[in-house]
């Protein structure tokens, strides 16, 4: 199935069904995006009643190319979806794409019974189908936007290591502009939509091995088959992170899943011991998803949970060892450093620097200051990871972020930085994340990432080099 969906993610032709002149419908923004996409050879807009849209000639079926159709986006009412799949299977196009809402996810007894005839469908035919109810999929390079978002109101991430797998459209946008307001990148997102035919689990398979991809994360309201799952999840996370954000875990929660995908979640603590045990890092919610997916994505994996922080506000390094204390105890230490490292330390530098673990920089300090201190205790070899405090300053500017990602390259260390503030975070994070330092805007959120980083790392299973991007 790997090799099949190189295809998918890189089809030369794409057709689409239900393409509109509208500029407001669907079937519009999607033939736009995909015209602009980088490595589409042709672009086919279906419809019966138009000579032509976006000054591209129309057909009226599929079934009246005169060439083969890698991919075919069905936009049309839910009525007519089953149809327009017959025609496709015809064709023998390979993948069809229904974005159209009004299946299971309705609850409803005429849209269980579309999506069951749109199922018996595909299980007698080689065409593979995603959806239906899904927003789309998204290739950062070569460039394939396959979805109907118009790119006046969404920024598309930049060309990265991290692909997202989603049930949830909405949640996929707020992760995808999260990623790109924090300049860090994607190689790929899928909306999964109610999975009627592929599901998780070839998307799993395919990122396990694409070069690309670095990280595969996740947002799941229930598990297509969960045994498969698992297994497929416990081989990929022996080369990469596996992040998963489990919507539906609790009653309510799982009963409101039935409402948004037509799916049932199913048990949450048998299926939590089962995710740890495939080696899958678990999110807490979607802003732990993204945090942890950047961590992984660019920071160096390190070799054990011994943590320095270094920062200009002493209050907010005390914070750091009591989050640490309080849920990471047993993963990140901050230990004393040795007597050659303080007395290092205190020759170079400022003479009103106290040296210690935390090590409080003072708000005088400087880019010099936090390269000289970062630097010093990473070429020690006596930490894995240094977490870096920056609060609002004018004496530290961007140019702090290369010399960090060298300091980060060259020793066994991994760098997280934690900005405080809207002033320095505006001034800093695009440089860090364009360095490949992982930046968060509080303490809170490094610690967890940086606890995540490391309890994943320390998984037996997980013998992977993971490089700095």
């Amino acid at each position: 199935m790997s090799m099949t969906l190189s295809t998918f993610f890189h089809p030369k032709t794409v057709a689409v069904i239900g393409a509109s002149i509208n500029t407001k419908k669907p079937g519009n923004i999607i033939l736009r995006n995909l015209l602009q996409s980088s490595k589409i050879e042709k672009v086919i807009p279906v419809n019966p009643f138009e000579q032509s849209i976006e000054q591209i000639a129309c057909i009226p079926s599929v079934l009246a190319s005169y060439q083969p159709i890698d991919v075919a986006i069905v936009a049309v009412p839910a009525d007519q979806v089953n149809d327009r799949v017959k025609e496709c299977i015809t064709a023998h196009i390979l993948f069809v794409i229904v974005i159209t809402s009004g299946f299971s996810e309705l609850g409803t007894e005429s849209g269980n019974i579309l999506e069951k005839n749109l199922k018996e469908q595909m299980s007698q035919s080689s065409t593979r189908l995603l959806g239906p109810n899904t927003l789309g999929y998204y290739v950062s390079t070569p460039t394939i936007d396959a979805t109907f978002l118009d790119k006046s109101v969404f920024h598309r991430p930049k060309k990265g290591p991290i692909a997202f797998l989603s049930q949830s459209g909405s949640l996929a946008v707020d992760f995808m502009e999260e990623l790109s307001s924090r300049s860090v990148g994607l190689s790929a997102f899928v909306g999964l939509g109610n999975k009627t035919d592929l599901s998780e689990e070839e998307f799993i398979n395919y990122f396990t091995c694409d070069d690309a991809t670095k990280v595969v994360s996740l947002y799941l309201e229930g598990f297509s088959h969960g045994e498969r799952f698992f297994s497929l999840c416990k081989e990929a996370s022996k080369q990469k992170p596996v992040v998963l954000l489990k919507g539906g875990k609790s009653k309510k929660g799982s009963k409101a899943v039935g409402l948004h995908t037509g799916k049932i979640a199913g048990d949450y603590e048998v299926i939590g011991d089962v995710l740890s045990q495939a080696g899958v890092v678990e999110a807490e919610d979607e802003t732990a998803l993204i945090d942890y997916s950047i961590a992984f994505a660019l920071s160096k994996k390190p070799s054990g949970g011994k943590l320095a922080i270094v920062t200009n506000g002493g209050g907010n390094g005390i914070v750091a060892v009591d989050l640490i204390e309080q849920r990471w105890e047993t993963v990140l230490s901050v230990g004393h450093f040795s007597n050659d490292l303080l007395e290092e330390l205190t020759t170079v530098l400022p003479d009103f620097i106290s040296p210690g673990n935390p090590i409080d920089l003072t708000p005088q300090a400087t880019n010099h200051d936090y390269v000289t201190a970062v630097k010093q205790i990473a070429s020690s070899n006596q930490v894995d990871v240094i977490l870096v405090g920056i609060t609002s300053t004018v004496s530290v500017s961007a140019k702090i972020a290369k010399h960090l990602a060298f300091i980060q390259n060259k020793y066994d260390c991994s760098i997280l930085v934690y900005l405080k503030g809207k002033t320095i975070w505006d001034r800093l994070h695009q440089s860090l994340s364009d360095h490949g330092i992982a930046c968060f805007p509080n303490v809170r959120r490094a610690v967890n990432s940086a606890g995540t980083l490391v309890k994943w790392s320390q998984k037996e299973s997980c013998q992977v080099n993971m490089g700095v991007h």
